[in-house]
């Protein structure tokens, strides 16, 4: 196949993609909102009100490498993970119940805990806490660039 026709038909397929018409029957493909921010005073600060009525978002920090889920509780307290594969150091990709390494299969749940290997450590987490309607999550030195 030449260059022309593979592009051309890739991006046929993201349209579809983008169109939502194949987007049930794909998992590396996420539907989830994002909100980016950045780190101050060693927390990433996110409004409740950026999940809309989902349960999870996913948390784009411009002075990390990697993506965090938030996932929202029934009384407002969330949970947070880093979106780093402990396998291979991929970005993991939130799909449906469970995040997904597209490098080697890894899954996780939505706790971090793995469902399929080759990973076989649980997903860094961090302890956040919700005050007057913002999420607080407190990150590591370690972490930050």
């Amino acid at each position: 196949m030449d260059r022309r026709v593979f592009l051309k038909e890739t991006c046929s397929l993201c349209v579809a993609l983008g169109g939502g018409l194949l987007a049930g029957s794909v998992t590396s493909c996420s539907s989830l909102p994002s909100f980016d921010t950045d780190i101050v005073d060693k927390q990433v600060r996110v409004p409740l009100a950026a999940f809309g009525t989902r349960e999870i978002l996913v948390v784009r920090v411009r002075s990390l490498l990697y993506d965090i889920a938030l996932r929202k509780k029934e009384d407002n307290a969330c949970e947070a993970v880093l979106l780093r594969c402990t396998h291979a150091d991929t970005q993991l990709t939130a799909a449906g119940d469970e995040y997904v390494c597209s490098a080697h299969g890894s899954r996780f749940d939505l706790d971090g805990k793995v469902r399929k290997g080759p990973a076989l450590k649980e997903l860094v987490r961090f302890p956040a806490e919700t005050v007057d309607g913002i999420v607080i999550v407190h990150l590591p030195e370690a972490l930050q660039r």
